[in-house]
């Protein structure tokens, strides 16, 4: 009977994952050949409301996956170590909504696919989403939550003056309340229709959170978009935040654009949140 080392064997089953029935895990993986999922990530995944797992990233070693062998595109690889690191934990994933484990659930991996069952706590939708991770979590101390009428309120002022208009000239997309580590933050996305031929509307991403003044953004990314070109068409919207290690949460976004997507995941740096991360997308 022939005999395959472990590095071929996970090898084999994430091909089979990739393009077949649902697959168990293998047993450990080799780290010699860089061809070989290695089943050692960190893999961070988005939960949509369907229960598709889409791999956002993979660290190994304290680094991103962001490179992939000839042949391959860093969204290949990205998928192919996703997915072993979920076979190598016994095909279980943590469910993290509102940067807390809310479930830890059985993927099934066929056909290119992950996919979980939703836990009955997670109500997800278009702009709603949740991270899955075999080996991540989080520990925010209160639940993700729509904001209070004085959070959005607050929220929104802040975000209008920082877009130069007025709250209710705001288009709201998106917002919601979680804990990322210094008390409740409101985290949306905000739209303010434009002027001119053609039209240019703004679109705000932002992170409101608790400061002296009664809120303050720590995070404000802005888009413009030009009304009559899809191509042009781009928004950013919250998908959860992680607990990276080392005491860091990580801010997990989607930059949805007219034919693809990208994810960015933030860390603090002091009191502002710095991009440490930006992939998962098809031109990454």
């Amino acid at each position: 009977m022939a005999r395959f080392a472990p590095a071929a064997a996970l090898a084999a089953f994430v091909l089979i994952a990739a393009a077949g029935p649902a697959a168990s895990a293998p047993p450990g993986a080799s780290v010699n050949n860089p061809n070989v999922p290695t089943g050692k990530g960190d893999a961070i995944l988005a939960v949509t409301a369907s229960g598709r797992l889409e791999p956002i990233a993979v660290r190994i070693g304290g680094s991103f996956v962001t490179s992939a062998p000839e042949g391959e595109t860093p969204r290949d690889r990205i998928r192919m170590e996703a997915y072993a690191s979920i076979l190598t934990h016994q095909g279980r994933v943590h469910v993290i909504f509102g940067r807390r484990v809310v479930a830890t659930v059985n993927a099934k991996i066929a056909n290119a696919v992950a996919t979980i069952g939703l836990p009955p706590s997670v109500a997800l939708g278009r702009e709603t989403e949740a991270l899955a991770s075999p080996t991540l979590g989080g520990n925010a101390r209160t639940a993700r939550t729509q904001p209070t009428a004085a959070q959005r309120a607050a929220a929104l002022r802040l975000a209008a003056e920082q877009i130069g208009t007025t709250p209710s000239r705001l288009i709201v997309l998106s917002l919601t309340s979680l804990d990322l580590g210094r008390g409740t933050a409101v985290v949306g996305t905000v739209n303010a229709r434009g002027s001119g031929s053609p039209q240019g509307d703004r679109s705000l991403f932002f992170v409101a959170e608790p400061a002296a003044s009664g809120f303050a953004l720590s995070l404000g990314t802005e888009q413009t978009i030009t009304i009559g070109d899809p191509v042009d068409q781009v928004n950013e919207y919250l998908v959860d935040a992680i607990d990276v290690g080392n005491g860091k949460v990580g801010l997990v976004t989607r930059l949805a654009g007219y034919d693809d997507h990208s994810f960015v995941i933030y860390t603090r740096a002091g009191n502002r949140w710095s991009p440490m991360y930006v992939g998962g997308s098809a031109v990454h």
